[in-house]
């Protein structure tokens, strides 16, 4: 399921992975904006937050945690994926 979380920020919940699919996901998602000419003249890209739900906890912790990753990837310079 995808949905716009706010201003630039989308959610994607990803059920029924193993730990490494939704990084595999991020990064094609990631690739696949860089390579796309979107027609204007800088580049778009992204940078992503992944993270797994635990067991027992709430949303408003998943979100902390995902969102945690989100800006670790933007840190790093963007246009990367960063897992929490």
């Amino acid at each position: 399921m995808v949905g716009r979380w706010g201003g630039e920020e989308f959610l994607i919940l990803l059920l029924g992975y193993n730990q490494t699919g939704p990084i595999a996901v991020a990064e094609r998602i990631r690739k696949v904006v860089a390579a796309t000419n979107f027609g204007i003249e800088h580049p778009i890209t992204v940078s992503i937050g992944v993270t797994r739900a635990q067991r027992d906890e709430t949303m408003m912790e998943l979100y902390r945690r995902a969102d945690a990753a989100l800006y670790e990837a933007k840190d790093k310079g963007k246009n990367c994926v960063a897992q929490k």
